[in-house]
C-alpha cells in the first residue's frame, strides 16, 4: 500500500470521526436547550426520592411488628412523666409553693 492511499484512508477515517463528534455535540446542545441542567438535577433528585420511599415502604411491610414496637416505646417515652405521676400518686405540696411579691 502506498503512502498516498494510506494517507487518504486516514483522512477519511479522521473526517468520519469528526463528523460523529460534531453530531454528538449538536445533539447535546439541542438536549440542553430543551431542559436546563438544574431541571435535570431536580428530576434526578425526585426520582431518587421516589425510589427511596418505595424501598422504605417495602421494608415497613416486611417489619410491621418491629415498627409497632418502636412506635409504642416512643409513645411510652414521651408520656413517661404523666405515667410516673399516675403510679407514684399525687405530689406533696412544698413548704413555700409561690414566692411572695414585695412590690406594692
Amino acid at each position: 500500500m502506498s503512502d498516498q492511499t494510506r494517507l487518504a484512508e486516514d483522512r477519511a477515517l479522521r473526517d468520519a470521526a469528526r463528523g460523529l463528534v460534531n453530531a454528538d455535540v449538536s445533539r447535546l446542545k439541542a438536549s440542553l436547550e430543551e431542559r436546563s441542567i438544574p431541571a435535570r438535577a431536580r428530576d434526578r433528585v425526585a426520582e431518587g426520592a421516589i425510589e427511596l420511599l418505595e424501598q422504605v415502604g417495602e421494608a415497613a411491610d416486611r417489619n410491621k411488628g418491629m415498627i409497632a414496637a418502636v412506635a409504642g416505646a416512643a409513645a411510652l417515652w414521651l408520656a413517661r412523666n404523666p405515667l410516673l405521676a399516675l403510679f407514684n400518686g399525687p405530689e406533696q405540696p412544698s413548704a413555700d409553693p409561690e414566692p411572695h411579691d414585695d412590690q406594692p
